[in-house]
């Protein structure tokens, strides 16, 4: 080993150049990390000095500081936007004469169904109020209680702001009374032509 150079570890310092020396210290740490930290020579505390790269800690002046002062008023600003937005305001009114045997605030089940892609779903409709807000499979019919996603999902069309609230004829609003009158006034031509160029748009039934 004569002539060879001392291996270094990956701090940089010699592994036990001067432990032995360090372990005849009386104000030793109790406790340390490595033997570098234990002997405290001047490698390492050269190498703890150069821990952080140089102005790491040191604050930016004129305009690199102005700048980015800028960059995080702005980020917190835009934050700020983000969650003081205001939803339409809207109201929940109660009923009018209390229902027997309800409780305000108890959800109430319904016993329903729903038609996915023509076929009858049995469904446990869960309400508040009378509105509802969870669909659930029937346990007593051959599903066991199961649902499909499609199935939870059809309660959220009730609250769909795109649906239909109204009859419409051409975008403009109507009623169900001039529906049934035009079709009156149209069944003529319908049945003389085989009901050429009438066609119904619906879900599968």
């Amino acid at each position: 080993m004569n002539g060879m150079p001392m291996q270094k570890n990956e701090t940089g310092c010699a592994p036990h150049g001067s432990t032995n020396e360090a372990l005849a210290r009386t104000a030793a740490p109790e406790f340390w990390r490595s033997l570098d930290e234990f002997s405290q020579n001047d490698e390492f505390k050269e190498l703890m000095s150069r821990e952080f790269s140089p102005g790491a800690q040191e604050l930016a002046e004129g305009d690199d500081r102005r700048t980015f002062i800028k960059v995080m008023g702005a980020s917190f600003a835009l934050a700020g936007l983000a969650a003081c937005r205001r939803w339409p305001e809207s109201k929940l009114v109660p009923f009018a004469a209390a229902q027997t045997n309800r409780t305000a605030g108890v959800p109430v089940p319904y016993a329903t169904m729903v038609e996915t892609w023509g076929v009858a779903q049995p469904c446990v409709a869960k309400t508040f109020d009378g509105r509802p807000i969870k669909l659930d499979g029937n346990r007593l019919f051959a599903g066991a209680g199961a649902s499909m996603p499609a199935t939870q999902a059809r309660v959220l069309e009730l609250y769909d702001t795109d649906r239909s609230r109204a009859a419409s004829r051409n975008q403009s609003p109507t009623t169900y009374a001039d529906f049934t009158t035009w079709c009156a006034t149209q069944r003529t031509t319908w049945q003389a032509d085989g009901g050429k160029g009438l066609a119904i748009l619906c879900d599968l039934s």
